[in-house]
């Protein structure tokens, strides 16, 4: 299983920034049993969530965290 130090390497700080706003949103409209608007703010945001995977992929040499397979479904 391949270790990625998160402590070390954090992703830009404006799109942390906007992850949270949206996290504190989802928590809200879970809280209130809105499942709907929930489904409709993931769906709205798919892009930024997308953003960070090429992110992810190169502090690992694009291969899986866990199988240590090369990512053949690159974007």
């Amino acid at each position: 299983m391949r270790h990625i130090d998160l402590e070390r390497h954090k992703p830009d700080p404006l799109w942390l920034e906007k992850s949270d706003e949206l996290t504190a949103k989802l928590i809200l409209l879970h809280e209130k049993g809105d499942i709907e608007a929930r489904n409709k703010l993931i769906h709205d945001n798919s892009d930024h969530w997308g953003e960070i995977k090429s992110w992810l992929l190169s502090l690992s040499n694009n291969k899986c965290w866990f199988s240590e397979a090369r990512d053949t479904a690159l974007s």
